[in-house]
C-alpha cells in the first residue's frame, strides 16, 4: 500500500447567477511519480467513490 500525507486546499467558483460573489470550495490536487508506478496514466479517466470518510480512486474501465 502507498500512503501519501496532503492537505486539502481551496478554489473558488463563480456563483451561476449575475453576482460577483465567489465560493471558496475544497480542492484536492493529486500527482506525481507515484501515480504512474501504480498503473495511472496521463489522458486516462478515473472514478472517484465516497464512501464515509474515504474516497476510492480506480481506473475508469476500457479507457486505456
Amino acid at each position: 500500500m502507498t500512503t501519501k500525507r496532503m492537505t486539502i486546499g481551496h478554489l473558488y467558483y463563480e456563483s451561476r447567477y449575475q453576482t460577483t460573489e465567489q465560493r471558496a470550495v475544497p480542492f484536492i490536487r493529486i500527482r506525481g511519480r507515484w501515480l504512474k508506478r501504480l498503473g495511472y496514466r496521463i489522458g486516462e479517466r478515473i472514478v472517484v467513490e465516497a464512501h464515509g470518510n474515504q474516497l476510492i480512486i480506480s481506473r475508469q474501465e476500457g479507457t486505456r
